[in-house]
Parts: structure tokens; sequence; C-alpha cells
């Protein structure tokens, strides 16, 4: 009996230490979703602009329930998110001759 005990003991701390690295990768998992997201916008009107001549968006955007900012900084355009908790992560990258 007390084999069994030590043994669910074991077991039940093994699950403990495990809960947080699972919710981690929960976690890195939908920021890597998220700017995922964030680069696809990004080059998505970097594309049309460079291809097509459309001026490129700047605004906010949601998608997915989760709001994106693109904006220039002089020649080099930029998407702003949340990543884990209220941290803002920023993507930029040159514009390209129009």
């Amino acid at each position: 009996m007390l084999d069994g005990l030590v043994s669910f003991s074991i077991i039940v701390l093994a699950a403990g230490f495990m809960l947080p690295l699972y919710t981690g990768v929960i976690i890195q998992k939908h920021d890597f979703s998220k700017e995922e997201e964030a680069l696809g916008g990004l080059f998505e009107s970097l594309h049309a602009f460079q291809y097509t001549g459309e001026p490129l968006f700047t605004g906010e955007k949601r998608v997915n329930d989760e709001l994106f900012i693109f904006h220039l900084k002089g020649d080099v355009y930029c998407v702003d998110y949340t990543a884990r908790g209220k941290r803002t992560k920023s993507i930029c990258e040159k514009v390209p001759p129009g």
C-alpha cells in the first residue's frame, strides 16, 4: 500500500510540474499565430504597394478579434500587435520602391 501511495505522489508531482510547461506551449503557439497574421498583413500590403501601386494601409485592422496597427516610420512600414499579456511587439520592413 505504501508503494502505491508513493507512486501516486510521484505521478501527481510530475503532473504538477508538466502543467506550467504545457500552458507555456499553448501561449507560445498563440503568440506565433498572431505573429503569422501580422506578417501576412504586412507583406500583403507591401506586395500590393509594389506591384499594383495601391497605397499602403495605415490604421487599425482586426483579424480573428485581434487588433493590428499598421503605420509608417519614415521609409519603414510596421505592424504593432500585443503578445503574451500586454506586451506590444512590432514587426517592420523597409518599403520597396514603388
